[in-house]
């Protein structure tokens, strides 16, 4: 487009000043201006402007090999035209767009995405996240609760009923294992902001497939569901312990980890509430269906299901003990003040000793009170045969043979650990990963 058309369809000329040197004077550094639409626009700003769009697009324009471009003067006063302008502005504009978009990829795992990955999209590594492996045993914890309630209420017969037919028992387990889930993944979200995951290798927050905005949006989620889940927990014992525990996972990483004995006494809170949990809520739905008399208050006078929460605490709190003597450099780069890092070893394999001889006492106390009680008043050798052969293959003698072994595999990794004064690695990983058959075998001797 020329400038006469231009100036023809606008019926106002591009009106050059009067000294016709400066029209192809682009250096100029004086008062000189141009008149447009009767206004006066300052030469050097239009100038600068002009400069700037003739050297983006000489390459266009080049007719010889050194790149120079041939343009004459009437071409160069017509690319400041308005029209040419607005033109050359729009593609830049368009320019920068378009490279703005592909700047903006998201990168998880090494694989670019043109949108921003969403809980949806990464359902498989956020369930990873939740540590499913723990599962199996909330599920044991909660079916052990409510055996053991509704056994010493004399209405194990509805065992079944309650543990598979009421929706109740259901949204229970359902707090339990969201309750598990949030305390995993908020400890890994709070470690993966603050630095402390060098060692978490198989986390799909260090490798990457995870960002923390959508492990945010994800606990968002489960916190939400386990609200809902708070309101239709039976039972008033019930439902505060659920809402303890969801405190206790949302307060755990960030404020409580960091503290000295309280990061092992609240894990282990957490795990032991469990079963309570769910004996309160089976003794609450028993009483609505007209079984017995007994409320969810009852809960808090069953010596057995007391001896299995404080078995559990006991137990727990030793074996987190011992997670932190392996975790020991880690805690010292990133500053976590564990009972190993703050006193050393020997102090803390002497402390998980301690919660391992407590957790063996109130495992041994059940089956051997029940034996003594037998015995009553004569502890004659006739009368301990006589008991002996009436237990014989009974609950009894089933419930003495678990706590026996889970009780002697407790004391010897404990007794191990510190007569190495903690030093022993190897020791200790066995007893770590050994933790589970233990705690299986403690866990049958209330059955």
């Amino acid at each position: 487009m020329t400038s006469a058309a231009f100036s023809a369809r606008q019926t106002r000329p591009w009106e050059p000043s009067p000294n016709p040197s400066t029209c192809s004077s682009f250096g100029s550094s004086t008062s000189e201006s141009r008149i447009f639409y009767g206004k006066q626009l300052a030469n050097r700003g239009r100038v600068t402007i002009a400069k700037s769009l003739l050297k983006s697009s000489s390459s266009d324009r080049n007719t010889d090999d050194e790149g120079e471009a041939s343009s004459s003067p009437d071409e160069e006063i017509n690319s400041l035209s308005p029209s040419r302008l607005f033109l050359d502005s729009a593609t830049d504009l368009f320019t920068k767009q378009t490279e703005k978009e592909e700047l903006t990829k998201y990168v998880v795992n090494g694989a670019a995405f043109e949108r921003a990955p969403t809980v949806a999209s990464c359902l498989k590594p956020l369930f990873q996240l939740t540590r499913p492996r723990n599962f199996p045993g909330v599920i044991l914890l909660h079916c052990l609760g409510v055996y053991l309630s509704l056994r010493s209420t004399g209405q194990s017969h509805l065992f079944v009923r309650i543990l598979f037919k009421e929706p109740s028992l259901w949204i229970v387990l359902t707090a339990l294992l969201l309750t598990s889930s949030t305390s995993m993944v908020v400890n890994d979200y709070y470690d993966k902001k603050l630095g402390r995951d060098s060692d978490k290798t198989t986390s799909p927050l260090v490798s990457g497939e995870l960002n923390l905005q959508v492990v945010r949006n994800f606990l968002n989620y489960l916190y939400a569901i386990a609200l809902i889940c708070v309101a239709l927990v039976p039972g008033v014992p019930a439902r505060i312990s659920v809402v303890v525990g969801l405190m206790l996972t949302f307060w755990y990483t960030k404020h409580l980890k960091p503290r000295t004995f309280i990061k092992n006494v609240m894990c282990a809170t957490l795990i032991a509430l469990s079963p309570f949990t769910s004996g309160s809520a089976a003794l609450k739905v028993a009483s609505e269906i007209g079984a017995g008399p007994w409320g969810s208050l009852r809960v808090l006078a069953i010596p057995s299901l007391w001896r299995l929460v404080m078995m559990l605490f006991w137990g727990v709190c030793g074996r987190e003990i011992y997670m932190d003597m392996t975790d020991l450099q880690d805690d010292l780069l990133n500053n976590v003040r564990t009972i190993p890092v703050k006193y050393g070893r020997r102090y803390a394999c002497g402390v998980a000793l301690i919660c391992y001889v407590m957790g063996s006492l109130t495992v041994m106390s059940g089956p051997f009170s029940q034996f003594f009680s037998q015995l009553s008043s004569s502890f004659s050798l006739p009368a301990l045969k006589a008991v002996l052969a009436a237990n014989a293959g009974g609950g009894m003698a089933r419930r003495m043979f678990f706590a026996s072994a889970g009780t002697f595999m407790l004391l010897r990794r404990g007794i191990q650990i510190f007569a190495s004064k903690g030093e022993d690695d190897e020791i200790i990983k066995r007893t770590v990963e050994e933790a589970q058959l233990t705690m299986i075998l403690c866990l049958g001797s209330f059955i």
